[in-house]
């Protein structure tokens, strides 16, 4: 998977926590901010990518194919960026705090 330079380690962490926990809402209280700032860094992520990493359900969300092929990569990219474990993060492109 090609990685966008835009994308941000705050997008990833998101993305992470609404995959792991199914719900946009939850991930935002657990992050302390609003649901529209989770729905809006996923659809950024999303359109980085081109991909569609969740389905959107009335009660929560799933994740897709994709989605579920993103989050390995991603939490290895987040875990691995907020160890610095790799100086600056060495992806194929540099990850940025945002």
């Amino acid at each position: 998977m090609q990685i966008p330079a835009n994308m941000t380690l705050r997008q990833l962490r998101y993305f992470a926590e609404a995959a792991e926990l199914g719900q946009f809402s939850q991930a935002a209280r657990k992050l302390h901010v609003s649901q529209s700032v989770i729905t809006t860094a996923v659809a950024q992520l999303e359109a980085s990518l081109g991909l569609k990493l969740f389905d959107r359900m009335p009660h929560g969300v799933g994740l897709t194919a994709e989605g579920t092929v993103s989050t390995s990569t991603c939490g290895t990219s987040w875990i691995r960026c907020r160890t610095r474990s790799v100086s600056p993060c060495s992806w194929p492109t540099p990850c940025r705090a945002g």
